[in-house]
């Protein structure tokens, strides 16, 4: 733990233009205090770096656009909506993150945020999302299918329209190809059973 802290302090260091000291020099060929040589921090380094899972979410990168199908319990008949979306990387590759634009909902533009990626220490992906229709934020976790072509994510989410803090939902993300995907998120009802709240199929075809 103390090696670790002492990396992301010099990291941070550097990041904001400071001069790390040469006895940390010393130090990494000798070995930490805590006994890390230089292989283990080579190690520890690489999986710093975005690494294969990273992959499997380039093909999302660039614009979109996005028709949306949703539904309420008990109402067959589901809502439509379309709109664009783009995927960009952030942080140096750390990150994926998406921007929405919607029709107006509400009395308002509907505009939206996600971000997905992978941590390398936890082994598993991460998703996020906030939009200007909630003050709350989804975070959720997951995996990805052999071929990195499927992803799942789950977690507890509020629920605005219920008043529920912790509804399950699982979300599944398929890249189809390159000019399509689809998203799916599901949310498990109090009888245990998954109801389909919401179908997003994005397609390239028209997008600027």
């Amino acid at each position: 733990m103390r090696s670790r802290m002492i990396v992301v302090s010099v990291l941070a260091l550097a990041a904001v233009g400071v001069a790390v000291s040469p006895v940390w020099s010393q130090d990494e060929k000798k070995g930490s205090p805590d006994g890390m040589d230089e292989k283990a921090m080579a190690e520890m380094m690489a999986k710093m770096q975005p690494g294969p899972h990273h992959k499997h979410l380039e093909p999302l990168l660039g614009k979109w656009k996005y028709d949306l199908k949703w539904w309420m319990p008990g109402s067959p008949e589901a809502q439509t909506s379309a709109g664009r979306s783009e995927f960009k990387w952030m942080l140096d590759g750390m990150q994926l993150m998406q921007e929405v634009e919607g029709p107006e909902e509400f009395g308002k533009p509907f505009r939206g945020m996600g971000i997905y990626g992978y941590d390398n220490i936890a082994e598993r992906y991460h998703s996020m999302w906030f939009d200007n229709m909630s003050t709350g934020c989804w975070v959720l976790f997951g995996e990805c299918s052999k071929d990195g072509k499927i992803l799942t994510f789950k977690g507890e989410v509020a629920d605005p329209m219920s008043g529920e803090k912790a509804q399950n939902v699982r979300n599944v993300l398929k890249i189809e190809g390159k000019d399509r995907a689809t998203f799916e998120s599901f949310v498990v009802m109090k009888d245990g059973k998954e109801f389909r709240q919401m179908e997003i199929v994005y397609s390239r075809d028209g997008a600027k």
